[in-house]
């Protein structure tokens, strides 16, 4: 169920992408949920920026070029409320949509989309969603 749910969702993530949250900003060095060619969004790092492309490497090695409204910058920093939707690696570099049940200083408990049981994520390892 996770796979039609999170297309769903991806689809919708990069049709509304806003200044700010996505990688208009990023810069080589950002870590970012990025599209792979399979649908799916996966944890990577900038590599290079140009002409509104980033060059990507995944977390797994992998490597592509992806348009910037085809990433979300992740930020251990970022201010997570309880009920933000956001977009979490679930068990893997792969990520999945969910939103914030509970947050401490280095993780955030995510209720999964697809009723999933909650699970703990550290930060660096989540991207905000935009608001509906």
């Amino acid at each position: 169920m996770k796979a039609w749910i999170q297309t769903a969702i991806i689809a919708v993530m990069f049709l509304t992408a806003h200044s700010g949250t996505f990688a208009d900003e990023a810069k080589p060095g950002d870590k970012v949920a990025a599209k792979w060619n399979d649908g799916g969004v996966y944890l990577a790092t900038v590599t290079a920026v140009s002409d509104g492309q980033l060059a990507v490497l995944f977390d797994d090695g992998d490597k592509a070029t992806v348009g910037a409204a085809e990433v979300i910058r992740v930020s251990r920093n970022a201010n997570f409320a309880t009920g933000d939707r956001v977009l979490a690696a679930w068990k893997s570099a792969r990520m999945f949509p969910g939103t914030v049940a509970a947050k401490t200083e280095f993780t955030v408990t995510v209720k999964w989309g697809d009723g999933d049981t909650p699970l703990e994520v550290p930060r660096e390892k989540i991207a905000p969603l935009p608001a509906r």
